[in-house]
């Protein structure tokens, strides 16, 4: 009986790991799909920003009118 409890915990416990390396698994395939999203948009981003820079320091130097 104690024999066979130790074996239902151990397959219970296994069980419970797969199931996290599963998941695990889907992170990382999510973070991966991420990095892909993030190396599109960014550099767009990124340009956009410094051009808005631009403007905005040529509004500063002729005094905003």
């Amino acid at each position: 009986s104690i024999k066979d409890n130790l074996s239902d915990l151990n397959q219970a416990i296994l069980g419970k790991i797969n199931d996290y390396d599963k998941h695990i698994l889907e992170v990382g395939t999510d973070v991966k799909a991420m990095e892909h999203v993030f190396s599109k948009v960014l550099p767009v981003f990124t340009e956009n920003v410094n051009e808005l820079s631009r403007i905005t320091n040529k509004i500063k130097k002729t005094g905003g009118n």
